[in-house]
């Protein structure tokens, strides 16, 4: 399960990475959703798939191939795990929504910044224009491509090369907007009763320090 975890921490530290600015004549509206595929390879190992569903402001689903669903509600400043093979549902803490610190999955995921344009990498992508942005950042690097007309993503690839660990790349595509999404699937309450509840040792702590 500490695996799971580390999965989780991982996106969390790109989302943080995607974050980026519009020019003020270049925004665009909001979208209610976003849901993508995204692919995920790392050196010596299978890729792993999984499909992402994003309600914003805050919150996400990832379900993973190979059985284990992730929701995050920064709202709620809650993770929950549930692994489909296993039978269990893991809960955690994460970085929770508040006045002075809203969370912006938008602006922290879809935004670009128009520093970092890239004409070189310029393509069409599903017969749309797509113009190409990249950043990079110590052994993290990202090039994202927008619709030239409604500045929203059509693709990105993210590619991390730690000095200690093996490369590994992801790619989001096949990007949907404003889709009706099941209320259930971004409800981290929402899980199968006959599961074992099991706490994270991070909440665990948590609730120990609560108690004294």
């Amino acid at each position: 399960m500490d695996g799971l975890f580390r999965i989780v921490s991982c996106l969390l530290v790109m989302l943080g990475g995607w974050s980026a600015n519009i020019d003020a004549g270049e925004t665009t509206d909001t979208p209610r959703t976003v849901s993508f595929d995204r692919l995920e390879s790392t050196e010596g190992e299978p890729p792993r798939r999984c499909q992402w569903y994003v309600s914003f402001p805050d919150k996400i689903r990832q379900e993973f191939a190979s059985g284990v669903v992730i929701v995050t509600d920064h709202r709620r400043g809650r993770v929950v795990v549930i692994d489909h093979n296993e039978k269990t549902v893991t809960t955690a803490t994460t970085r929770q929504s508040s006045a002075d610190a809203p969370v912006d999955l938008y602006a922290e995921m879809l935004s670009v910044d128009e520093g970092t344009r890239a004409e070189a990498q310029d393509t069409t992508i599903g017969g749309r224009e797509a113009l190409a942005y990249q950043e990079h950042h110590g052994t993290w690097s990202q090039t994202m491509w927008v619709d030239a007309e409604t500045r929203r993503p059509l693709r990105m690839v993210h590619e991390f090369t730690p000095t200690t660990r093996p490369v590994t790349k992801s790619v989001a595509e096949n990007f949907r907007f404003n889709a009706e999404l099941e209320r259930h699937l971004c409800d981290v309450t929402a899980v199968p009763a006959t599961y074992a509840v099991v706490k994270s040792e991070e909440q665990a702590k948590e609730e120990l320090w609560q108690t004294y």
